[in-house]
């Protein structure tokens, strides 16, 4: 870490500059074999351009001296043979300005072997001349310089074509050079690309995971990020948060034991002077006036209940957080729900009706246990006497379009009550929220039922809603689990560590 930059800023730039390396270096080669191919075809170009210019200049020269020393061995015209030297010391300048250009090394040797033949017909011209014999052997001599050079041109011509040939090789060999560069390095940039994007993404991801940890309530791990500086300076301050929403945690639950637990001494008071008025202590109550103290007992009861819910909330908070997630068998979970409810179901006369396809769900056992028994609560004060109160509950492979993972875990509760309004329908699952007068004239209740559910179900990451059953209200409850429940598990819980799903 030391070697990397300690900002973010710092290190996506460095992250940028390492991945476009290979980029860069792709590039340079592929330049440079382009450079090499065209400097040989601008080599090649010239070279041929040079050899058709100067043959056809030294081809006419020949020519022109060939014509030129017959016209004075035919016609002993003086001015032909001046011409003839002339026309001779112009090929040979010609011959050496091809020397000195350098073109292939056995193309040079024919220049020079074309230049000592024209030299030989000089000489020979010269000799008979100062001699006073025939000229017929100078002018064979410069009839052979002819063919000499003719045959130079072809020579030069041929190293012309294996030139262009060479410039195919030479254009394949850097096809071939940038492909591979091209197929080695761009993998290689891809690669430092995802790398240091890992690399950079790791922080925001721990960052993400902490904050998520932290609405879900969960405040027992520290949150540390060590780089790069602006990240951990962001982590330093969520555990600060984490600190604080603990401490205001604790608080929450320290005022909800110390007030309730202070509340049930008046309450206890309250409830033995209302029993004694009940029992005749202070005379024979009145006609007019026994609903008021039966009022007043109920009114006393239902503050209990309440008060023994706050008292014992943070224990079930505690409970909560301690439970780990896992995959739990479906038929316990109803059956308990069931029990807890079969004295109000028989009171009122009502017939639950279960509907289950899976013979697993996935979630905390204590938390789904509350989950189904606040549902069936919540239906069974709706229901109206003799009503069906339907429980369903399955898990389904998850569809393209629905929540990540491979398994969705659905829950539905349908009664027959007078329903929800739709202005209703989102407040309900507020803590402390009850409905309006219409829905609740002849209920009563805390208002955390519903607020729970909602809880336990955004914890899994799903969602919750209520819908019109006509009549009656339907309550459902879906949410993603990763993997696929077993094929075979034992009636008690198969529980994850550290809160994994034991599937994934």
């Amino acid at each position: 870490m030391r070697l990397l930059p300690r900002s973010m800023s710092s290190l996506v730039a460095l992250g940028f500059v390492i991945a476009a390396m290979p980029l860069a270096i792709a590039l340079l080669m592929a330049i440079s074999a382009l450079d090499r191919v065209t400097q040989y075809s601008d080599s090649l170009l010239h070279d041929s351009i040079l050899i058709t210019r100067l043959g056809e200049q030294l081809r006419g020269d020949i020519r022109a001296m060939e014509i030129s020393a017959r016209d004075f061995v035919d016609y002993g015209n003086e001015a032909e043979l001046r011409n003839f030297y002339e026309q001779l010391d112009q090929a040979i300048a010609v011959l050496r300005a091809i020397d000195v250009a350098g073109l292939d090394s056995a193309f040079g040797q024919e220049v020079v072997e074309v230049e000592q033949a024209l030299t030989r017909a000089r000489d020979a011209w010269t000799g008979a001349l100062e001699r006073g014999e025939a000229l017929t052997t100078g002018l064979e001599v410069v009839g052979h310089a002819g063919v000499s050079a003719e045959e130079m041109l072809q020579a030069g011509t041929a190293a012309l074509r294996i030139g262009e040939a060479e410039l195919e090789d030479a254009v394949r060999n850097a096809q071939r050079t940038v492909l591979i560069v091209v197929g080695a390095l761009i993998p290689l940039s891809v690669a430092l690309f995802f790398g240091l994007t890992t690399l950079i993404n790791r922080p925001v991801r721990r960052a993400r995971e902490a904050i998520r940890e932290l609405g879900r309530g969960r405040h027992d791990h520290p949150v540390r990020i060590h780089y790069p500086e602006e990240m951990s300076e962001l982590g330093e301050t969520l555990d600060w948060l984490r600190l604080r929403l603990a401490n205001l945690e604790a608080d929450k639950e320290r005022f909800m034991r110390h007030v309730t637990h202070e509340l049930k001494t008046p309450l206890a008071t309250l409830k033995e002077g209302v029993q004694l008025l009940a029992d005749g202590y202070l005379g024979a109550i009145p006609t007019e006036k026994r609903e008021l103290v039966r009022i007043l007992q109920e009114a006393s009861e239902d503050l209990e209940t309440l008060i023994l819910r706050l008292l014992s909330y943070a224990e079930w908070r505690m409970e909560r957080r301690q439970d780990k997630p896992g995959w739990q068998a479906l038929e316990p979970l109803l059956e308990e729900a069931s029990e807890a409810s079969a004295v109000a179901v028989r009171a009122r006369r009502l017939l639950i009706r279960r509907e289950q396809q899976g013979e697993f769900i996935y979630g905390r056992r204590i938390a789904l246990a509350e989950l189904f028994d606040n549902l069936l609560t919540n239906a069974i004060k709706h229901a109206p006497e003799g009503s069906v109160i339907i429980v369903s509950a399955c898990t389904r492979p998850a569809d393209d379009d629905e929540e990540e993972g491979n398994t969705v875990c659905e829950i539905t509760v349908r009664d027959h009550g007078p329903g929800v309004p739709d202005a209703e329908k989102e407040r309900i699952f507020q803590p402390f929220a009850r409905g309006s007068a219409s829905i609740e004239s002849a209920v009563r209740g805390t208002g955390l039922g519903l607020a729970i559910v909602a809880e336990t179900v955004r914890e899994l990451n799903g969602e919750v809603y209520v819908e019109d059953a006509e009549p009656g209200a339907r309550f459902v409850l879906r949410w993603p689990a990763r993997g696929l429940p077993p094929a075979t598990l034992t009636p008690q819980s198969q529980e994850a560590p550290d809160g994994q799903n034991p599937a994934d």
